[in-house]
């Protein structure tokens, strides 16, 4: 049986037969995931997998089997305290049709090999467990990680959310957060006094649920969110950001959603946070109504919004729900010591 043969992938300029074999990957890949969507293409893939920001470290591998694109791995980490620099995410996609063939097991020892080279601790992935459940968690258990939470992905499409619902949450505003204001921007921050409030908020996700995921939230500094920003920009995506402030001046919450120029009728929501002090005040539907009409505002040709969260937040489900969001797919969360990870490598490797 042919061996899959796997290298690295460091630029587009550098590597153009390998950086092709990712796009082809990446694009069957999203056309199993979500078939009515349209495809990424090489610029958009170029900024997902290769532009990170400056507090962030990323590796790429492309596998092919008898010449053909077969597979890709990522692992990405924190390379200063904005984050947990113990823990490397990693994903790992192998083409459905060669599966069973050593091409999973080829990307992971080259990620295990360079996660121990950075001299990280920890490794977790979020494999799709709608789609290949039973692969994935095989997969998983062959390597010692296990399932530490259920992350739910929903999508809603615009044509279906209720906009009366969000007008009352807007008009709700005065009644249950008098003295609140929220500000709002497109791309990176205009400014710094606002971008440090934003920092301030962003401290709010340090209190979503983990379930058994063992990170440590860290927050971005002044300077690390502004590169931060300009990644994002130069991965081609607009970010639409709301901030809320509370009477005093001081950061309340946040909410951001972003659109990626190349395919603009798919939003993608991040962060939304409210920080302890500042709940109770329904300042959660506020910031969400008010980036969603932000962003509709700037791109008509919005059609569906994907979100992301834990299924054990039912906080933020119900806001998500409410407005109109209904499951798509689930991902489980899966977590090892590198050194479990790495010693199934080697025993796979001692027995051929």
């Amino acid at each position: 049986m042919t061996a899959p043969h796997v290298q690295a992938l460091i630029s587009r300029a550098a590597d153009p037969a390998a950086f092709d074999v990712a796009v082809a990957v990446c694009r069957a890949d999203a056309g199993r995931r979500d078939p009515g969507d349209p495809l990424p293409g090489p610029d958009e893939l170029e900024g997902e997998l290769l532009v990170v920001a400056p507090d962030r470290i990323r590796r790429v591998w492309v596998a092919t089997l008898d010449g053909a694109p077969a597979g890709l791995a990522m692992a990405t980490g924190r390379s200063t305290d904005t984050g947990d620099v113990r823990i490397a995410e990693v994903d790992v996609l192998v083409d459905p049709g060669l599966r069973r063939r050593g091409v999973g097991s080829a990307l992971m020892t080259a990620v295990v090999s360079e996660v121990v080279a950075l001299d990280r601790t920890s490794i977790i992935g979020y494999p799709a467990a709608d789609l290949w459940a039973e692969e994935s968690a095989a997969f998983c258990a062959r390597y010692g990680l296990t399932a530490r939470q259920e992350e739910r992905c929903s999508r809603a499409r615009v044509a279906d959310i209720d906009e009366s619902l969000l007008d009352r949450w807007l008009a709700e505003a005065a009644d249950h957060a008098p003295g609140y204001r929220v500000v709002q921007w497109a791309g990176p921050c205009p400014d710094d006094q606002l971008l440090a409030r934003w920092c301030d908020a962003e401290a709010a996700m340090g209190d979503a649920p983990l379930d058994d995921i063992d990170y440590q939230h860290h927050t971005r500094d002044l300077e690390a969110q502004r590169a931060a920003d300009a990644a994002t920009a130069a991965r081609g995506h607009i970010s639409y950001c709301t901030l809320a402030l509370a009477p005093n001046g001081d950061a309340a919450g946040i909410t951001e959603l972003s659109v990626q120029v190349d395919r603009p009728q798919i939003g993608h929501q991040g962060d939304t946070g409210v920080l302890a002090a500042h709940r109770g005040h329904r300042l959660g539907r506020w910031l969400k109504a008010a980036n969603w009409r932000q962003a509709r505002a700037a791109h008509p040709e919005l059609a569906v919004i994907e979100t992301y969260n834990a299924q054990s937040n039912p906080w933020m489900l119900d806001i998500n729900v409410a407005m109109g969001f209904r499951p798509h797919h689930v991902y489980v969360a899966h977590q090892a010591p590198v050194d479990t990870v790495l010693a199934a490598v080697e025993g796979r490797a001692a027995v051929g």
